[in-house]
């Protein structure tokens, strides 16, 4: 077979057989399972995240805010670019806030854990999921582990992946941009995804030995992080040995072209299945009789309506953001609206 990602033998197509969730888990359970999880699984209520344009977005609108009106500012100002990256605008922010910008990802912590975290917790306690990886800064998994009494690790920078050997089969919550616990572990600026504190040696070994040994199931993630060299690098070279691979799609959602010169090694065991969070997700473990695991309760949790929780959230973080605001000198505030 041919290597050349053009190759039709092993572009990954859309498949009039993409499989919902609910009928790919089950084949999991016996030999369990890993997760790489995106922004999306943090998005339903209660937790209500932002995505990350949403949160970029937020913050330029908050400096907006606290510009003068005899400034004369235009009113049309466009806050995304159709070839910008939120992480892109970060990087503007980062030269002028410095080690203050990491401050404001707390925000991300306004909240509570959504039937997603639970659900993958419980999926840890029971022995089936094995670890996630994630590229979220937000404590809401490490909240739902917690609640549910999971014994697991906390991988974040380095040296925590370097000392992997030492955790004894413990869960495995591997941070790969950081904890905003941890705040100088953040990664949310361009040129830090390239750097060392990056996708590192370190994170690319232990995510590398949990591939050749479990499915990876993505879920709520768009893979745009994956267009970054070292990530290309790694792909490249650990795809022949990759177990499988589940990339989840929410219904009517269009894949994206770039997944299949990203996966283009490891086609073969590359597929697609299909689910909206948190719904799918439980009933697809509703109907399993395969494994002992409830998730009883855990709808009960939350009795209040979507949009309030979304207002709620909302509310919270926009608050933070301009008390954040206020205690820059009008100068930066008017430099980072200019650039």
């Amino acid at each position: 077979m041919s290597l050349n990602p053009k190759d039709p033998d092993i572009i990954i197509k859309e498949r009039s057989s993409t499989s919902p969730l609910a009928d790919v888990l089950p084949t999991l359970f016996k030999q369990g399972f890993i997760v790489f999880c995106g922004a999306g699984v943090s998005i339903p209520p209660p937790s209500c995240s932002p995505s990350w344009w949403m949160l970029t977005e937020e913050i330029l609108k908050t400096f907006f805010s606290q510009i003068p009106e005899d400034y004369n500012l235009p009113k049309d100002m466009i806050l995304k670019g159709p070839n910008q990256k939120p992480e892109e605008v970060f990087e503007t922010f980062a030269v002028i806030l410095e080690k203050r910008l990491n401050k404001v990802f707390e925000v991300l912590d306004v909240s509570e854990p959504n039937a997603v975290h639970i659900i993958l917790a419980r999926l840890a306690k029971a022995g089936i999921l094995k670890a996630c990886f994630t590229t979220n800064f937000d404590l809401y998994f490490d909240h739902a582990l917690k609640k549910e009494g999971v014994d697991f690790e906390l991988l974040v920078d380095n040296l925590d992946y370097d000392r992997c050997e030492d955790y004894n089969n413990k869960f495995l919550l591997c941070k790969i941009h950081g904890t905003i616990e941890r705040p100088d572990t953040i990664i949310s600026v361009a040129s830090a995804y390239k750097s060392a504190k990056g996708f590192s040696p370190p994170k690319s070994t232990v995510f590398e030995m949990m591939l050749e040994k479990y499915a990876c199931v993505f879920l709520g993630y768009s893979g745009y992080d994956f267009s970054h060299i070292n990530y290309r690098r790694f792909w490249e070279n650990v795809g022949p040995r990759v177990k499988r691979i589940i990339w989840n799609k929410r219904p009517g959602e269009e894949s994206e072209p770039f997944l299949d010169d990203v996966f283009h090694t490891c086609a073969d065991v590359f597929e697609y299945s299909v689910a909206e969070f948190p719904d799918d997700l439980t009933n697809a473990l509703t109907g399993s009789t395969d494994i002992d695991f409830s998730i009883e309760g855990i709808n009960s949790q939350f009795d209040e309506k979507a949009e309030v929780y979304y207002n709620r959230a909302k509310d919270k973080r926009l608050s933070y953001f301009t008390k954040w605001v206020k205690n820059f000198p009008e100068a930066h505030v008017l430099g980072l609206v200019m650039t």
